[in-house]
Parts: structure tokens; C-alpha cells; sequence
């Protein structure tokens, strides 16, 4: 089974799994495995959850559509927005903050329709939200609260998805903080965000200590590769802002849905053929799509432009991933942005053939939706660049914990193993083993110390046999990786054994360390 059952709200959960299984029945009887939105949705979800079947890839399409209307809902009563149930469940009283997953919005045409039990589903999600009380949004993170009640623990632990505590958001930044690091004024990002709990935790922190709320909202962001993470999290930091500042928050936070990954480790080890790249990247460079969202010439850049950029990227490349794949019939491009879809006009006149192959070959190596991502996240990296946006200060993040070895055998797994080859047994001459037995978390590591400019810090979730933390645990060899990391980029910090606080054996603890300037 995909979900579970929590036995303290046995009829709470009964009714949800209701609304799910209608949710099937409305799915199966519109043949939504059919459409473009599921099939590119589901080709993401076998990238992260392998091994799942058709059916089961069904359900937890399903499952994420239920989930993502009650984080809608909660939104739009946490923020007093909106009356009809449609607009409240589908996220359209919130359009601003740029909640919702547009793939996991195919019923909305078929309420319009007028589905019946698609109402009924709306009214019975929006009945329970509202017995709710606001304290909990601040208090409880009830929306990842509610993924982990309904999504497997067996699957989350083959996904490396754990969500962190909030004493250990807490603990990490406490001890940031002890080693000098400087929260207000600061850019900060967690690149495997998941539902938004560390960028909470330094929201919160940023706004006790005296920073401009505007300010401290905008200078932090987030990435993740989970579709559905990534709602959660857009949903909960203005829901956050709302009750801690008593005002409405100012727009859309900038977290994304995307791979860090590939945002870091770009076409040089990603297998994106140069010629295609560049041809994608300077057309979307040289076009207007800056001037789209406010960019260009000398206008100032504000953080928040980053999730439009982001989310015009993956449409212009979802809709000529179509054009492609259709064998040269031209599918308009689905943004509503008149210049995203001059843009996607522009590549399809100037892309040759031969280029479209490549594109196409790209795409298809890499699963489909979970490739159009990594791409979209590659590109993004250089837009970024030619932003000239400042580089972070500070990295948190509690990464999936994976062993190298361990890595699905797909384009994405072998991107990271030619990484960790090249650049550790390769260059600073790591044994194999130590390499194949460390954890994909190291890796992670690496890339933030990279991201941030030189002193930056980082705070980093590790598994306690992967780093030298005075764990009751066995050491493995892995933990070679995660130190020669430190040693690369001229780290000194502390590293503290947290226990196995997650509850499923593998013990944890936190790495916080500056990074050196020599690089």
C-alpha cells in the first residue's frame, strides 16, 4: 500500500482515503493516464520513488492531487482568500504565492464541467481545513504532517525522505550562529527544502532579530527535486509571514521546483550535448523572457523574478518536448505568458533538426518530465550567472540519504558516481570503496560549499556513519568521502551525534562548518 493509516484519527484518515478513492474513480473514468499533465507528473515520480508500478505510480498521482488541494486550502484560510470551494481548492484564491503543481490540477476542467464529486471532494476538504486552528500552521507543520500519514515510510526511506524536526532546524541554526555566522541581511538557501522547515525556522529567526519582513522573506530560498515538497513549502512561508507579521506577504517565495544536482554540476558532467545547450541557453538568454518578469537593462534584480524564470523554462521546454515527441506537429505552448510562448515560437524556428534530435534523445535517456527538470534546472545555473546574482552566505539542508552504491541505475545516478569518480578518486585520489560506500548527503555537501562565496557556512543533516560525530554506530568507509570534502574546501567547524532522532536506525547528526577562502 502507498499510504498508511494514523490509528489516533482513525475517522479522519477514513475520510480522506475516501476522497482519494474518488479522486481514482474521477481519474480512471476521465483516462487521465492519457493526458500530457500525468504523463509528465508520473514520469518525475518514477525518477524519485523506484520501482513502483503502473498502478501504484496511479495512486500516488492521486494521493499527491488530494494532498495538494488541502495545502490550497489551508493556504487560502490561513490567509483569509477566497469563497467559491473551486477557486480555494485548485489554489486560485492564492494565484500570487504560486502554490500549486499545475500537473496535479487536471480535475479543475472537469469541476468546471460539472463533476459532482469533484464539488464533494472540495466542500469535505475545505470543512475539515477549517476546523482547524490557525496557531497550528505556525506551530505544527500540518501539511508535510499530512504527506507523511499518507505516503508510505517504506517508500519515503527508499526515496531518502526525511523531514527534519523543527529542534534540529533550531539546533543547526543555534550553532551557526555560535560560529559567527550573521542571519539578518543575509542570503540564505536550503537546497533539498522538502516541505519548508528550515526555511521557516530562518524566517522566523530573521524576523526576531530585527530584519525588514520583506527583506527576510526574499532572501531566502529554496530547492527540491519533489513536486509536492515544493507546494508545502511555497505554501508555508507565506502562511508563516501572515501570522507572524500580521500583513499580507509580498508575493510568491522563491523556492523551486528543481535539481540541485544538476543545477550544480550543469552540462559538464550532466550528458547535455554542448551544441544543444548553448543554442537553448543563448536563445533563452537573448530573448525577452527577462523582460517578462521585470529583468533587463538596468533594472534591479529582486529574488522573487527566480520562480517565474524558473517556471517559464520548464513550460517552454515541457511544450517542445511535445512538439518533438509529436513528430513535428506544433503544440502551442501552454504558459500563459505571451512572451514565454514567443520564446518557445523562436526555438522552434531556429532549432535545426539535428539539434531537435538531440533533444529529443536527451529527454527520452532521462525519463521524460524528470528530464525536461533537469534541464530546466541546468539552465536556470547560467541564467542566474548572467544575473549576476549574489551568491549565498548560508547553506542548511537535510539531504536524501543514499549511499553512492545505492543510486538508481539511470542517467541521474550516473551523473553523480562520473562526479564522485572524477573528482575525488580521480583528483584527490579517494579509494573505491570509500567512494562506492559513501553517501549521496557528502555530495550534496560538496556542491553547497561550492555555492556559497568564500566564509560562507553550512549546516548539513549527515548520517551519523558517514561523518566523524562520535556516533555509538559503526564508521564506515564512506565517512572518507564526507572528510575529504571538508579537506577540499578548507573547512573548520564541528560536527555534533544527534542519535537516530529520524526512527528508522540509521543514527544522525549535523555538521556546521565555514568554509575556507582558498578556493
Amino acid at each position: 500500500m502507498l499510504y498508511i493509516m494514523n490509528g489516533k484519527d482513525d475517522a479522519r484518515y477514513i475520510a480522506m482515503l475516501e476522497e482519494i478513492g474518488d479522486l481514482i474513480d474521477v481519474a480512471e473514468r476521465s483516462s487521465i493516464v492519457d493526458s500530457d499533465s500525468y504523463k509528465f507528473y508520473s514520469s518525475v515520480l518514477s525518477g524519485i520513488y523506484r520501482g513502483l508500478s503502473d498502478r501504484e505510480l496511479f495512486t500516488l498521482f492521486s494521493i499527491h492531487t488530494a494532498i495538494q488541494m488541502y495545502i490550497n486550502t489551508l493556504t487560502a484560510i490561513a490567509l483569509e482568500r477566497g469563497e467559491d470551494p473551486l477557486e480555494i481548492c485548485s489554489g486560485d484564491a492564492t494565484v500570487d504565492y504560486l502554490v500549486p503543481i499545475p500537473q496535479l490540477l487536471w480535475w479543475r476542467d472537469l469541476a468546471e464541467r460539472g463533476e459532482e464529486k469533484i464539488l464533494k471532494i472540495c466542500l469535505e476538504v475545505i470543512s475539515r481545513a477549517r476546523s482547524l486552528n490557525k496557531r497550528d500552521l505556525l506551530e505544527i507543520d500540518l501539511m508535510s504532517k499530512l504527506y507523511e500519514d499518507l505516503i508510505n515510510k517504506m517508500l519515503r526511506y527508499h526515496s531518502g525522505e526525511y523531514y527534519t524536526p523543527r529542534w534540529i532546524t533550531e539546533l543547526v541554526i543555534e550553532r551557526l550562529k555560535a560560529m559567527g555566522a550573521h542571519f539578518t541581511d543575509e542570503l540564505i538557501i536550503d537546497p533539498s527544502c522538502g516541505s519548508g522547515r528550515f526555511l521557516v525556522s530562518i524566517l522566523r529567526r530573521k524576523i526576531a532579530e530585527g530584519a525588514d519582513p520583506v527583506h527576510a522573506y526574499y532572501e531566502i530560498l529554496g530547492l527540491d527535486i519533489n513536486p509536492l515538497a515544493v507546494a508545502m513549502a511555497r505554501a508555508r512561508l507565506p502562511v508563516v509571514y501572515k501570522l507572524l507579521v500580521g500583513s499580507e506577504p509580498p508575493g510568491a517565495p522563491t523556492i523551486l521546483w528543481g535539481d540541485f544536482i544538476s543545477h550544480s554540476l550543469s552540462n559538464r558532467y550532466l550528458g547535455i550535448p554542448s551544441d544543444l545547450y548553448s543554442a537553448l541557453l543563448n536563445i533563452v538568454i537573448k530573448s525577452l523572457i527577462m523582460r517578462s518578469t521585470g529583468i533587463g537593462g538596468d533594472k534591479i534584480y529582486t529574488a522573487g523574478h527566480i520562480v517565474n524564470i524558473h517556471n517559464s523554462i520548464i513550460d517552454m521546454l515541457d511544450s517542445l518536448w511535445k512538439e518533438i515527441s509529436e513528430r513535428g506537429s506544433k503544440v502551442p505552448c501552454k504558459s500563459a505568458n505571451s512572451v514565454v510562448d514567443m520564446i518557445y515560437n523562436k526555438i522552434y524556428r531556429s532549432i535545426p533538426q539535428k539539434l531537435r534530435n538531440e533533444f529529443a534523445h536527451f529527454i527520452e535517456r532521462h525519463g521524460g518530465g524528470l528530464g525536461i527538470l533537469i534541464l530546466s534546472s541546468a539552465i536556470l545555473r547560467d541564467i542566474l550567472k548572467a544575473l549576476n546574482i549574489p551568491k549565498p552566505g548560508i547553506a542548511v539542508t537535510n539531504p536524501p540519504w543514499l549511499e553512492i552504491n545505492e543510486l538508481p541505475r539511470n542517467e541521474w545516478g550516473r551523473t553523480i558516481r562520473k562526479y564522485v569518480k572524477s573528482e575525488y578518486i580521480g583528483k584527490y585520489g579517494l579509494p573505491r570503496q570509500a567512494a562506492q560506500k559513501g553517501d549521496l548527503s557528502a555530495v550534496f555537501l560538496d556542491l553547497m560549499l561550492g555555492f556559497i562565496r568564500d566564509r560562507g557556512y553550512v549546516g548539513i543533516v549527515l548520517p551519523a556513519g558517514q561523518s566523524y560525530s562520535g556516533s555509538i554506530t559503526p564508521h564506515g568507509a564512506g565517512k572518507l568521502l564526507t572528510y575529504m570534502v571538508l579537506e577540499k574546501w578548507d573547512c573548520e567547524g564541528e560536527i555534533l551525534y544527534l542519535g537516530d532522532v529520524f526512527r528508522h536506525g540509521i543514527h544522525a547528526s549535523i555538521a556546521i562548518v565555514r568554509r575556507g577562502g582558498g578556493l
